[in-house]
C-alpha cells in the first residue's frame, strides 16, 4: 500500500498439487508468493503484512526463531530454525549415552557420529534423537498429521523420517 492505497495485486493460477491445499495453506502460499515477486521493493523497508487472522496464527504457531549469524549479517543471510532442533539439542546434552558419543566424536575416536555446526550430534546426516518420548512423539505427529504428508502409512513415514532423524529401535517404534 502506498499512502494507504493498494498499488498492485499479485495473481497466478494454482499449481495442480496446490488444488488440494486447505484454505489457510493457500493464504500462506499467497503471502509467500507476494513476498517473492516484490522482494526487490521490500529490502530495507518496513512492511506490514495483513491477511486473515488464521494465516497469521499459523505463522505464529510455527515458533520460528530468526538467528543472525553475525552482527553485520544482511537480511539475506537470515536463518529460520524451528525450536524443535533446540529441544533436541538440550535433550542430547542430558542423555548419558549421547554425551559419551559426543565426547568420543570430539576426541576423534567415533568415526560415524559427528557434531554438526549447529551443535547437534548426527549419525551421517541424520539427527540423533535421544530416548525422550515427548520428542519422538512430536516428530512422529508432525510427520503423520502434517497437511503435506497426508497421513502416510508406517512404512512411508519411516522412510521419510530416517532421512533426517535416527534413534534406537526407530523402525520398530514407527512400523
Amino acid at each position: 500500500m502506498q499512502k494507504s492505497r493498494v498499488v498492485a495485486y499479485p495473481s497466478r493460477q494454482l499449481k495442480p498439487f496446490e488444488e488440494n491445499y486447505p484454505t489457510h495453506d493457500l493464504e500462506l502460499a499467497a503471502v509467500i508468493f507476494a513476498l517473492k515477486i516484490w522482494r526487490h521493493y521490500l529490502y530495507g523497508v518496513v512492511m506490514l503484512i495483513t491477511s486473515q487472522r488464521s494465516i497469521l496464527e499459523e505463522i505464529r504457531r510455527m515458533e520460528l526463531q530468526i538467528v543472525l549469524p553475525s552482527a553485520s549479517a544482511s537480511l539475506a543471510n537470515m536463518m529460520l530454525r524451528p525450536t524443535l532442533l533446540e529441544r533436541i539439542k538440550i535433550a542430547q546434552e542430558k542423555d548419558d549415552y549421547l554425551q559419551k558419543i559426543r565426547q568420543e566424536a570430539k576426541d576423534g575416536s567415533q568415526g560415524q557420529f559427528r557434531i554438526h555446526e549447529d551443535g547437534l550430534i548426527r549419525f551421517g546426516d541424520r539427527i540423533c534423537v535421544p530416548n525422550a518420548l515427548d520428542l519422538k512423539k512430536e516428530i512422529l505427529e508432525e510427520a503423520h498429521f502434517s497437511s503435506y504428508s497426508i497421513h502416510p502409512a508406517s512404512t512411508k513415514m519411516y522412510k521419510d523420517l530416517k532421512c533426517n532423524f535416527g534413534w534406537n529401535n526407530m523402525k520398530r517404534e514407527i512400523a
